[in-house]
């Protein structure tokens, strides 16, 4: 098959959010990440970048995914005193990793990565334990095409448009369709061509 990517690339990410973190003052931190290619990713172009700033990692812990608790994982990463937390994760794991950290004391600063911008992952964790959360997330400056986009999207899916990769799944979707359209098929080879 034929495959384009929309959304930017962790490398990039993980990177732009290594110097986030030490403009808003994260020196030592601890990271909790999904236990798969995306988190282990991310997390391994993060550090590098965060080390080479000056930053301290003081633990780094993967977590699988859909667990019933995350409070083992919480507990291991809390040594060594962070001064925040980087959670790569989804909304809905990273929530309860969110809301474990909170319950065992963990300090309530956050810096999250882009699929974290969620409406979803804010409402479960509550907002009022967010206020020194920070996050990464790509994105245009606002045009008419993206104001349109932002106004309409909703209707059209169903899905808030302030969802994370809306956007770019979008976008993702009208490439298909217009491949498809300029080959006269569906056919990948066709396609490709």
């Amino acid at each position: 098959g034929i495959f384009f990517r929309t959304i930017t690339s962790d490398a990039l990410q993980g990177v732009a959010a290594a110097k986030y973190a030490i403009d808003k003052g994260f020196k030592k931190l601890a990271i909790i990440h999904v236990n798969n290619d995306f988190g282990v990713n991310m997390v391994a172009e993060f550090s590098r970048a965060y080390k080479a700033l000056g930053g301290t990692i003081v633990s780094d812990t993967p977590y699988n995914e859909k667990q019933s608790s995350y409070a083992s994982e919480v507990t291991a990463a809390m040594g060594g005193e962070p001064d925040g937390l980087y959670l790569v994760s989804t909304p809905v794991d990273g929530a309860t990793v969110a809301r474990t950290w909170i319950s065992q004391g963990g300090v309530q600063k956050f810096l999250l990565n882009d699929g974290m911008n969620s409406p979803d992952f804010i409402d479960s964790v509550g907002a009022d334990y967010l206020k020194d959360a920070y996050g990464t997330s790509s994105g245009t400056s606002p045009t008419a095409s993206t104001e349109y986009f932002t106004k309409n999207y909703k209707a059209f899916s169903g899905i808030e448009p302030s969802n994370p990769a809306a956007d770019r799944s979008y976008d993702a979707g009208a490439i298909v369709g217009l491949a498809i359209a300029i080959a006269g098929s569906e056919d990948p080879a066709k396609i490709k061509d």
